[in-house]
C-alpha cells in the first residue's frame, strides 16, 4: 500500500518516504538498545569496582586482625559480596564464553590478540609500559592501592609464563565457584578452613580486576581524573583481551582452592 492506505498497484512507484521511515525507525531501534546496553554495562562496572574494594577491605582487615570472631565475621561479609558480584558477572558473554568473546573481539585489521600478548611476552621495557598503562587505568578508575597490584601481578602470571588454557566448559565456572562459596559460609565456624577461603576471596577480587579492565569504558564517564587508554592503537583490545584471561583464570583458582574442611 502507498502512504494514501490504498493497495499499489504493479508498476506504480511506492513513495519514498515509506521507506525512510522505516529506516528511520530501525535507527532508533538500535539506538535505543545500545543506550540500554550501554547502561546495564556501566551499573556493572560500578558494581564490580564497588565489591572489588569491598573485598579489598576485608582482606586487609583479616590481615590485621587478631580476634577470630571479628575475622569470621569479615569472611562472612566477603562471601555474600562475592555471591553477589558473581552473579551480576555470571550474565556476561565474557564469563560465559570467554574464547567466543575473544573470538568475536574487534581488533585492528591486521592484528592479532595472541601475537600482542606475546610481543609483551617477549620485550621487558614494553610489558613494563603496559603494565604501567594498566596501572594507571586501574588507578584512575578508582581501584585501591593493594587490588591493583594484585591484578598486576595476575596479568604479568599470565603473560611471562603463559595462562592455562580455558575451562573445557568456562560457562559452568562461575556456578561451581558460587555453589563452593555457599559451603564457605557453613565452614566459618571452622577456624581451619578460614585462611583457605581467605585466599579464595583474593583471587576472586583479582579475577574483578580483569572484569574492571574489560568494562573501562564504561566507567570512563564517571570520573573526573583522566584514564589511561592503552598502549598504542592495539592498547584497547588487548586490555580487554588480557581482562578476560585474567578473569577466567582467577576464578579457576578460586575455585581450585581446597579447604581442609573439605
Amino acid at each position: 500500500m502507498n502512504n494514501t492506505g490504498k493497495p499499489v498497484s504493479i508498476g506504480e512507484a511506492s513513495d519514498p518516504s515509506d521507506g525512510y521511515a522505516a529506516g528511520y525507525r530501525v535507527r532508533e531501534r538500535y539506538e535505543e538498545e545500545k543506550r540500554r546496553d550501554e547502561s546495564r554495562l556501566s551499573r556493572l562496572a560500578q558494581t564490580t569496582l564497588i565489591h572489588a574494594k569491598k573485598l579489598d577491605l576485608i582482606i586487609e582487615e583479616c590481615g590485621l586482625t587478631a580476634d577470630p570472631e571479628f575475622r569470621q565475621d569479615l569472611l562472612k561479609d566477603g562471601l555474600c559480596a562475592a555471591i553477589h558480584v558473581l552473579d551480576n558477572v555470571a550474565r556476561e558473554c565474557y564469563a560465559q564464553d570467554p574464547l567466543g568473546y575473544l573470538a568475536d573481539m574487534k581488533v585492528p585489521i591486521g592484528w592479532d590478540i595472541e601475537y600482542g600478548i606475546g610481543v609483551l611476552r617477549g620485550d621487558a621495557t614494553v610489558l613494563r609500559v603496559f603494565l604501567s598503562v594498566e596501572s594507571r587505568m586501574l588507578t584512575d578508575l578508582g581501584l585501591t592501592s593493594n587490588a591493583v597490584m594484585r591484578t598486576l601481578d595476575a596479568m604479568r602470571h599470565l603473560i611471562v609464563d603463559k595462562e592455562p588454557a580455558f575451562r573445557p566448559h568456562p560457562g559452568g565456572q562461575i556456578s561451581e565457584l558460587r555453589h563452593e562459596l555457599l559451603r564457605d559460609q557453613e565452614r566459618l565456624g571452622n577456624p581451619a578452613d578460614l585462611h583457605v577461603i581467605l585466599q579464595r576471596l583474593a583471587r576472586i577480587l583479582e579475577g574483578l580486576g580483569g572484569v574492571l579492565m574489560i568494562l573501562s569504558e564504561q566507567l570512563m564517564g564517571t570520573i573526573t581524573a583522566p584514564v589511561a587508554t592503552g598502549l598504542s592503537s592495539h592498547g584497547k583490545a588487548l586490555s580487554q583481551a588480557i581482562g578476560v584471561k585474567v578473569l577466567n583464570d582467577r576464578l579457576g583458582r578460586a575455585l581450585a582452592e581446597s579447604t581442609p574442611g573439605g
